[in-house]
């Protein structure tokens, strides 16, 4: 079964101020107040909203660990192998 995990995933887009997600969350779970009849497309909603936080949390990730081996191919120096020939 899927886990909505609504609160950590609030909580994320809070961190990096994902406004527009927020939005979202909030306009569906309104929706379940105003419908109650209508709570298995309203869930399916939040499903959806899930996996779009969990993509855009998934590529800042990504883009943060390219830019630093962006830096680090351009700054030799800065990686400590070769600053100090040990392994990290």
């Amino acid at each position: 079964m899927f886990k909505v995990e609504i609160v950590e995933r609030i909580m994320i887009c809070a961190e990096n101020d994902w406004m527009d997600l927020l939005s979202t969350v909030e306009e569906i779970t309104q929706s379940l107040a105003d419908n109650p009849t209508y709570s298995k497309a309203i869930v399916a909603e939040l499903g959806f909203w899930a996996d779009e936080v969990d993509m855009r949390y998934i590529r800042s990730k990504e883009c943060e660990t390219l830019e630093e081996k962006e830096v680090l191919s351009h700054n030799p120096i800065m990686s400590a192998r070769e600053s100090f020939g040990t392994e990290v």
